[in-house]
Formats: C-alpha cells, sequence, structure tokens
C-alpha cells in the first residue's frame, strides 16, 4: 500500500494595518502565505491613510503567518522602504514572531534596515513588544482587542 500524500492546502491570506493615531501606532497584522507584493502593498496602501504618521512607532504581528520570501525578496523589500521616503520615519518597530522561520526572515529584514532611521526589535511577547515601542502594559487588552479584531475582519484585508 502506498501511504497517502499529504498536501498543504493554502493558507487564506490576511494582510492589513490598524492607525491608532492617540497612542501614536499603528499595527499591522498578517496571516497565510506573503509574498513580496503583499508587504509592498500595504505599505503602499498605509502611508496614503490620512491618518498615517512615519514617526508612528509600529507592532508587525507575523505571528499567524507564513513568509514566501528569498533573501534577494528581502533585501528588494528593504530596498523599497528605504527608497520610500514616507514610510521611514525615527521610531521603533517591534516585530511579533511564533516561528523561527518567522525569526530568521525577521532577522533578515532587520539587518538590512540598519541604513533606516527605524529601530527594529523581533520579539515573541505583546508585552516585549509594548516596551519596546514605548507603551506600557496597560495598553495590552486594547491592542489585543485591535489585533482579534483585524483578524476577524476580513474585509481589511488588501489583495
Amino acid at each position: 500500500m502506498v501511504p497517502k500524500l499529504l498536501t498543504r492546502r493554502p493558507m487564506n491570506k490576511h494582510v492589513c494595518y490598524k492607525i491608532l493615531p492617540e497612542i501614536h501606532l499603528f499595527v499591522e497584522y498578517y496571516s497565510g502565505q506573503i509574498f513580496l507584493e503583499d508587504l509592498i502593498h500595504v505599505k503602499k496602501r498605509e502611508i496614503k491613510d490620512k491618518d498615517y504618521d512615519p514617526l508612528f512607532n509600529a507592532i508587525g504581528d507575523l505571528r499567524d503567518a507564513e513568509f514566501i520570501l528569498s533573501v534577494p525578496e528581502i533585501i528588494e523589500y528593504s530596498n523599497y522602504v528605504k527608497s520610500a521616503s514616507k514610510v521611514s520615519g525615527k521610531r521603533n518597530t517591534a516585530i511579533l514572531t511564533r516561528t523561527p522561520g518567522q525569526v530568521a526572515k525577521s532577522s533578515i529584514y532587520q539587518m538590512q534596515g540598519r541604513a533606516l532611521p527605524m529601530n527594529f526589535k523581533i520579539v515573541s511577547t505583546l508585552e516585549a513588544a509594548l516596551e519596546w515601542v514605548g507603551l506600557s502594559n496597560e495598553y495590552s487588552g486594547y491592542i489585543e482587542v485591535t489585533i482579534r479584531d483585524m483578524k476577524d475582519d476580513k474585509t481589511l484585508t488588501f489583495q
């Protein structure tokens, strides 16, 4: 008997952001298989948003995503961010990860981003992310609800 091959079904992609001007923060949420064009597309949408401010700190939640990016594509995305003057400002960005693959790809981006005015930190907890972006743990519930709402609201997905 030949064993049945297990095939992975593609995960539903969900890429969105939410700007929280009252606390000078924007949150990005990614799930499913994410490609280079998804990253660039969400950045283009973000910087067109009336509430976008490149000086706002950021939390990028990658924990539910699988990044389908080669090293050259990570470098290409970093170069895009460097060249798009509205994207980069002096700020702290926390990158929330769950898997070793997410950490590895985020680390490559972090190394490429050294020429940017942004400071990156790869973290595994929301508490560490809040500390990095200068918010107290009092905001933990607010950010958790924001991320949960982003997960649930598929109308926020940019295709």
